[in-house]
């Protein structure tokens, strides 16, 4: 994370990530520890095996591990996520299945002659899906909500004189309904179509405050 805050511009690396959970085959649970983070998980069928579940609960401290090798003075990362899923056979050939996955990272950055700056990122993700298999035409309809948010806060003097004050809220909101078809024309020819609608809202709030004033040596 890099901040030029004489021209208030803070950047990141993004990236996408590609995500298909798991299905739970049997009833099991597991719990992981490592050198920068917690988690634990539980999943299971049922005695008919007409349904299907999965929890992960994680929780990463980098914040932890850079303080016991005392290299937590500018900066203190943490991140969780938790991730819950159930599955349905309510007929045969047909699977319906309800995810949500909530995700956040926190961010403290401190270094001398620099202002302070808090960041605070968090995604929830929610969605509802049916396949059906009717012999040679398979459809699939999802449904889905997605917020994601980010706070920045940051203040204190910049180079000893000009006192910064950043106050910035970001969200996006989408909901979002997809439909899609399939048929098996032959053994190697299929059609694929289908339809997808979304709605989107965003938010953005912004402030900055400078003053400028004699040098500070506190």
């Amino acid at each position: 994370y890099q901040c030029d805050w004489s021209s208030d511009v803070c950047s990141s690396d993004l990236g996408v990530l590609t995500m298909d959970s798991r299905t739970p085959e049997q009833r099991r649970h597991g719990f992981e520890l490592s050198l920068t983070g917690v988690g634990a998980h539980t999943e299971g069928v049922s005695a008919d095996k007409q349904s299907r579940w999965l929890v992960s609960l994680r929780r990463g401290y980098p914040d932890i591990a850079l303080k016991i090798e005392h290299r937590d003075n500018e900066v203190s990362p943490r991140y969780y996520d938790a991730l819950a899923k159930a599955e349905f056979t309510p007929a045969p050939g047909q699977t319906l299945s309800l995810h949500f996955l909530h995700a956040g990272d926190t961010l403290l950055y401190h270094r001398k002659g620099n202002p302070d700056l808090n960041s605070d990122y968090t995604s929830d993700y929610a969605w509802a899906r049916w396949r059906g298999d009717f012999g040679r035409v398979t459809s699939e309809s999802v449904a889905s909500f997605t917020r994601v948010t980010w706070d920045r806060d940051g203040s204190g003097y910049l180079d000893g004189r000009n006192l910064v004050d950043v106050h910035e809220r970001r969200k996006l909101s989408t909901i979002g309904l997809r439909q899609d078809l399939t048929l098996a024309a032959g053994e190697r020819v299929w059609w694929r179509g289908g339809a997808e609608v979304k709605s989107s809202r965003a938010d953005y709030d912004y402030r900055k405050a400078r003053d400028r004033s004699e040098e500070h040596t506190s």
